[in-house]
């Protein structure tokens, strides 16, 4: 009987959903992007910030370690990330702060723009792509100061077999690569 329990017990955990929950928060006055990574909104995996340096983008883990991503190798990165096909977006919701104290009607203009884009972006995301939950987006038009800021929270939802299934997919095909050479 102990090992049926076992057996509820890994199916449990390889086929019900995680949550994984993506916080970022970007001031361009600070040229800076933090960000947040949480398991189930409780429990931080990582976080730091991210700022452009000359040839790339440096991301700050801590205080005294950052690692910094050269421009070539960041347009590159969409091929390799395979593995992220077994995560479904499940809620993303952006908000945009944006102020000019000289030319309010810019403002304006912009803030517009960018609602219209959120807009053509989530019906896009909804027509072509599978697995997307819900996608809201914000503008908050801010009188008399300037100001363009961004924050945002994305819900990615994910089970263990499938993550399990696309690193063992990824490994062999790396295996099959090395093969070949």
């Amino acid at each position: 009987m102990g090992w049926l329990i076992g057996i509820g017990v890994l199916a449990a955990v390889l086929l019900l959903p995680i949550v994984l929950s993506i916080h970022l928060y970007l001031d361009v006055g600070e040229k800076k992007l933090y960000f947040g990574v949480y398991v189930l909104r409780v429990i931080k995996l990582f976080g730091g910030y991210a700022a452009p340096v000359r040839g790339g983008v440096a991301v700050h883990l801590s205080r005294r370690k950052a690692v910094l991503l050269p421009y070539a190798e960041l347009f590159a990165a969409g091929k390799k990330f395979e593995i992220a096909r077994g995560f479904a977006v499940a809620d993303a919701a952006v908000l945009l702060e944006i102020g000019r104290e000289e030319q309010p009607a810019l403002a304006l203009f912009a803030a517009a723009a960018a609602r219209i884009a959120a807009c053509i972006g989530a019906a896009y995301l909804r027509a072509h792509k599978r697995n997307v939950g819900g996608l809201h987006a914000d503008v908050l038009l801010c009188v008399g100061e300037d100001r363009l800021k961004g924050s945002g929270r994305i819900l990615l939802a994910f089970n263990l077999a499938v993550l399990i299934a696309a690193a063992v997919k990824l490994l062999l095909r790396k295996i099959m690569e090395e093969k070949e050479t």
